[in-house]
């Protein structure tokens, strides 16, 4: 079983409501990144939001939430919350 859990962030933009979300195949990170890399960047990447753009100012003052953890992932998910410190340990 892989290593998987989905990050999701909610947030409210000039009317409308935004729900970027990323499932993050951990293994692939691990290896590629070494830890669990900011995932705002990530998000704003798939999900087509612009770095530059304020819907971008707006969704980082949300926090991240977490779901669908799978494998070793579960273990390091409490409440929406996803270690990825302890994990990348």
């Amino acid at each position: 079983m892989t290593n998987k859990v989905t990050a999701a962030v909610e947030f409210y933009f000039k009317g409308e409501t935004y729900r970027p979300t990323l499932t993050l195949d951990l293994d692939n990170i691990m290896q590629q990144y070494g830890a669990v890399p900011a995932l705002y960047p990530l998000l704003a990447e798939k999900n087509n939001i612009d770095s530059y753009a304020y819907e971008y100012e707006v969704m980082i003052s949300e926090q991240i939430r977490f779901n669908e953890p799978t494998g070793l992932a579960k273990q390091f998910f409490i409440n929406d919350i996803f270690d990825h410190q302890a994990y990348a340990q």
